[in-house]
């Protein structure tokens, strides 16, 4: 699905669901109850758990099939540090749009899935070389990091006001998002890959 079309079809869920305008940035917890609703992704039911990830993964998603079709469980991790060890600790806004990078997952297409243990240790290694083989794996994780920049708040309103004279911090505070958020979703590279691609 096309990221311009998901978000489309996430705020519609939303607006339906609680009024509120198609235009405004999107919450985690509206993200998630939207991927509830969707009867798109074939899920039933989503759960949340912060643990401590091997490093460099800041969240990941795991599916599970369920018996029937749109009976599927998502698990949505997000890291923890140790107590002694902050250095990975995410802020609450990153901590936000890293569950709602992981929803974006609930759309993955199925060639994406990750579903041997051995395909799992591939993921992490990939994630973590700086160079080399960019495979599937990885591509649907930037993918999902695009979708969820799209999800918070669409390129063509942020191209729009940025046409018009306001600047990132504006936004952010017109939309209620944390400053370095919204400096991060109007970045000219996100936002040019965010109008053509798709998950």
């Amino acid at each position: 699905m096309k990221f311009v079309e998901l978000g489309k079809h996430l705020r519609k869920l939303r607006h339906e669901a609680t009024g509120r305008s198609p235009l405004a940035a999107m919450s985690a917890m509206e993200v998630w109850q939207a991927a509830i609703r969707c009867p798109d992704n074939g899920i039933s039911t989503i759960y949340y758990n912060e643990t401590r990830l091997p490093a460099p993964l800041l969240g990941t998603f795991v599916r599970l099939r369920g018996p029937q079709k749109g009976a599927d469980i998502a698990y949505i991790y997000v890291h923890r540090p140790h107590h002694q060890s902050p250095k990975r600790r995410l802020a609450p806004h990153w901590k936000e749009f890293v569950i709602i990078k992981e929803l974006m997952h609930c759309w993955s297409p199925e060639a994406t899935y990750t579903d041997t243990s051995a395909k799992a240790a591939e993921l992490l290694t990939t994630l973590n070389t700086p160079s080399g083989p960019f495979g599937a794996m990885a591509v649907a994780d930037y993918m999902a990091l695009l979708a969820a920049a799209e999800v918070i708040m669409p390129c063509d309103l942020i191209q729009e006001k940025l046409a018009a004279g306001k600047d990132a911090n504006q936004l952010a505070h017109e939309q209620g998002l944390h400053p370095e958020v919204m400096a991060y979703i109007c970045r000219h590279d996100i936002l040019g890959q965010r109008v053509n691609g798709s998950l």
